[in-house]
């Protein structure tokens, strides 16, 4: 079922509210012509589609839900957005738009006239990451999705989109008239193309703070991977490194992430899981003894542990390694 509008105004909210997997607005009026598709078929994620042609510039009042976050790839057009209060940004080609309000909020967006205006955004609830199926951390998540789950109460951060990002827009753009494929496809594609925009932000993110970074910081940071790769079965916690290294928690922290991408913990646990993949391929050990030569005191949670990193058991894991003796028992 589809719901549909005529010349719906853009600063009327209804247009996210639709009671249907889908809602067709068609604009054609003396501003712009061409067509505006709203669908969800991912829980906790909205994907708005705007294509419009033969733009007469101008300022536009745009109404946005408050407590949403909005990841909007711009294909095509070049224009400008501000908010009440807040300094305006420039929205062009090729950019990657994240932004989010506590609030209701009406932006002004200026063009020119133009040919062709083509945008695709992602509407997600603020926490949509940490769950299902992402199931992201806090702590891996860029700082601006951070910021927002957080409840600042205005974020609002422009990328460079990347290649592979523009490619799977792109393609999903391609297959939204497919009448056999349209709601597997969409889901799967809107869910992709949410993972290469969260890895799109944070390789941005980290280019942007690494050149922050000095090289007496880099050299700390160094030695804390070094002391990471010496004692990783019985790892130092972060107060001691702290200690031992002359750098504040937060700063520790933040610059590891930035050099290496990922935390601390999760260093130590892809050398625990590396560790643990040859040992159960080399077949010597059991499971009990392979948990307990990595540090897990109990077998349970390196099982556990194991099956997140890996997607299958250790038990399953022995089994499809190849070229080996008979499994252990």
């Amino acid at each position: 079922m589809t719901e549909e509008y005529l010349n719906l105004p853009f600063n009327d909210l209804k247009r996210f509210r639709f009671h249907s997997e889908r809602l067709s607005i068609r604009h054609d009026n003396n501003n712009e012509t061409g067509n505006e598709i709203l669908f969800q078929f991912q829980a906790g994620m909205m994907v708005r589609i705007l294509d419009l042609k033969n733009i007469k510039g101008g300022d536009a009042i745009v109404s946005m839900p408050g407590k949403k976050l909005m990841l909007a790839c711009k294909l095509r057009g070049n224009s400008e957005i501000s908010l009440e209060g807040v300094t305006s940004s420039a929205f062009n080609e090729g950019q990657l738009s994240v932004a989010y309000h506590v609030n209701d909020m009406e932006l002004l967006e200026s063009s020119g006239p133009c040919d062709h205006y083509l945008l695709v955004m992602l509407m997600c609830d603020a926490d949509v990451f940490v769950q299902e199926p992402f199931d992201l951390s806090i702590d891996q998540l860029p700082n601006c999705i951070e910021q927002a789950i957080s409840g600042n109460t205005w974020v609002n951060e422009q990328f460079q989109m990347s290649n592979d990002l523009t490619k799977a827009v792109y393609i999903l753009l391609d297959g939204l008239n497919d009448p056999v494929w349209s709601r597997p496809f969409l889901q799967a594609k809107t869910i992709e193309i949410a993972c290469l925009a969260m890895r799109n932000i944070l390789s941005e993110e980290s280019r942007r703070t690494f050149s922050q970074i000095s090289d007496k910081e880099m050299g700390i940071i160094s030695k804390a991977a070094d002391l990471l790769n010496q004692q990783w079965r019985e790892p130092p916690t972060l107060t001691d490194m702290v200690k031992q290294l002359g750098l504040g928690k937060s700063r520790l922290t933040s610059c590891f992430k930035i050099i290496y991408g990922c935390t601390m913990s999760d260093y130590v646990l892809n050398l625990k899981m590396q560790q643990a993949q040859q040992l159960l391929s080399a077949r010597k050990l059991n499971i009990t003894q392979v948990a307990l030569e990595i540090g897990y005191e109990h077998p349970s949670n390196f099982t556990s542990a194991f099956k997140r990193y890996t997607g299958m058991t250790p038990k399953n894991f022995q089994k499809n390694s190849r070229n080996l003796p008979s499994e252990i028992s």
